[in-house]
């Protein structure tokens, strides 16, 4: 079976900008354990059978990018390529390696092999470590290729599986890790953590008798997680308790909470975190669910905190919000043909729509606000998304391994490429942020986006675009529990602080009688709805500047010294 995923950061929840095929194909079995036998060569052949572009094969910088890598990841190990001979300094032990220059990626793969298996004579790591070692080694080879295609351990490779499919054996509770105390933020309903009488707020000092202490969050997870009916023992600590208790648990099928909807007056609200395999049934409800006080008036979806993930539920979603026979993304191979998809007769919502983005938005989420702006559907409120226009598959390696590689690139209706630039808003916000000590921070903090790979592919087919509007605002300080009724996790969620604002102004946008109504009406059947809230935005979003401009103002002017603005 081939599922197509796009995702952005391998982590314990999977975020990693890429359109992927999930493919197992015929490959050597290593033990339980055990790494792929000749795994360099292996992933060498998967490059040059399926590799998006070739002509980014540069041999010797490969070797040098895994060795640079190894380095890297084991503080006592040193090397050096110098006169065709790799020097592999491991505390004691001192290996030379014949290594001359690789004329193509056959020879630079199978000269990273043999370092590789070199490490197996390095003196005080672990089978495990250097295991682990060898994935960076690989890895330091691919990362000379684009940041996308990646060897994934099985871990991680497990913990990606698990985002996609949107569910894993376990307890069903959220954890938190605040300098070093694990705790349960939140126990999600009906599930077993709750049946055991595990209880937000408990602190877990132990996991089946082993100390959480030293553990991170995703080691925690990982031996909390676990097959289905098998028991795991957590030992917590509770204010109502004055003795740790020891609850035993049995795992059963957890769906992971990446969405939550709320209304606010005529505007509907979704905070979409991830495509996973049960995205669009669930938005589906949640837009039902939203309509049933009466019709709303407008939508707004956000996708601020979406890496992405899998390719068909960005498409069955944007059939959500587009009539029949709109282009919605198009594939295209080195060669230059694209593969075109369009909306479906699906469509569920055709009021006025915005689409909240950050930098931290990326392909999936790119592809659905890039579309439904491109398509003159939805307005881009917020800031620049990542950037990530390529897409890749995954092969299983064998070992519980999988490697992502790069196979062709992506492009938005009309055959432009937002790699590198990412989608533009059409309403900029601009957030000045006030800390706890009263210091404003006048510029929002910005992520690492594609274009500060060295290594990221080069855009030939430019999507460009410019805000209509913008729009400053001040984020006051909150304390954490009150940031923490706007985590997807939390029991009673609430949009956070530029959530409400975007729900404001685009409900003022669309406040008005009949009359209004009418006029999206007539704009949605032109295919004209993108221009009718832009319009309909500009009164509320001038009014709110004033009072922003204000409030920033007052704020700085109570500074020590005061600080004049305007």
């Amino acid at each position: 079976m081939a599922i197509n995923i796009l995702s952005v950061a391998l982590l314990h929840r999977c975020l990693v900008p890429s359109l992927v095929l999930l493919a197992a194909v015929g490959v050597v079995r290593a033990e339980d354990g055990e790494v792929l036998p000749r795994l360099a060569p292996t992933v060498g052949e998967y490059l040059k059978s399926d590799y998006y572009d070739q002509t980014r094969f540069h041999p010797r910088i490969m070797v040098e990018r895994a060795l640079r890598a190894l380095e890297t990841s084991e503080v006592s190990i040193d090397t050096a390529w110098k006169d065709d001979v790799i020097t592999l300094t491991m505390t004691t032990v001192v290996k030379q390696i014949p290594a001359k220059e690789p004329k193509d990626i056959d020879e630079a793969m199978a000269l990273v092999e043999v370092v590789r298996l070199a490490l197996d004579t390095a003196p005080g790591l672990t089978k495990e470590r250097k295991r682990d070692l060898g994935y960076a080694l690989v890895n330091g080879t691919l990362a000379a290729l684009d940041p996308h295609t990646v060897l994934m351990p099985p871990e991680p490779a497990r913990e990606f599986s698990e985002d996609i499919r949107g569910e894993f054996y376990g307890i069903g509770a959220f954890l938190n890790q605040d300098e070093g105390v694990i705790t349960i933020e939140r126990v999600m309903p009906g599930l077993p953590a709750e049946k055991a009488d595990v209880q937000d707020g408990d602190i877990i000092l132990g996991i089946d008798g082993e100390k959480t202490a030293g553990l991170s969050l995703e080691q925690a997870v990982r031996r909390i997680k676990g097959p289905k009916g098998t028991t795991v023992t957590l030992t917590v600590e509770r204010k109502s308790s004055p003795a740790p208790v020891d609850i035993p648990v049995t795992r059963d099928l957890v769906q992971v909470i990446t969405m939550r909807a709320k209304r606010v007056g005529d505007v509907g609200y979704v905070r979409m975190d991830e495509f996973n395999a049960n995205t669009f049934r669930s938005l589906c409800k949640d837009i039902l669910d939203l309509q049933k006080p009466g019709p709303m008036k407008a939508f707004v979806l956000d996708l601020r905190f979406n890496g992405g993930g899998l390719l068909d539920q960005a498409r069955l979603i944007s059939d959500i919000f587009l009539p029949k026979g709109e282009e919605i993304v198009r594939t295209v191979t080195a060669d230059g043909q694209p593969q075109i998809y369009k909306s479906s007769a699906r469509q569920l919502l055709d009021v006025p729509m915005a689409i909240l983005t950050s930098g931290g938005s990326a392909s999936a989420a790119e592809i659905l606000s890039g579309a439904l702006q491109r398509d003159e559907r939805a307005v881009i409120v917020g800031s620049t998304t990542f950037g990530k226009g390529s897409v890749q598959t995954i092969k299983d390696l064998g070992d519980g391994s999988r490697l992502k590689l790069t196979i062709q690139e992506y492009q938005l209706p009309g055959g432009v490429s937002i790699q590198d630039v990412g989608v533009t808003p059409d309403l900029r916000l601009i957030q000045h942020t006030v800390r706890k000590d009263g210091v404003i921070d006048l510029v929002p903090f910005t992520n690492q986006r594609e274009e500060d790979d060295e290594f990221a592919l080069v855009n030939t087919h430019l999507y460009e675009h410019s805000a209509a509007l913008e729009l400053g605002w001040l984020s006051h300080f909150q304390e954490r529990e009150t940031l923490k009724k706007s985590a997807i996790s939390a029991r009673d969620f609430v949009p956070d602080q530029e959530a409400s604002l975007v729900i404001d102004l685009v409900g003022q946008a669309v406040a008005g009688g009949d009359d209004v109504v009418a006029a999206a009406e007539q704009a949605s059947k032109v295919r004209g709805l993108r221009k009718f809230l832009i319009d309909q935005l500009k009164a509320p979003v001038g009014a709110r500047a004033e009072i922003e401009s204000t409030a920033l103002a007052t704020a700085l002017a109570g500074r020590a010294p005061a600080v004049a603005w305007g």
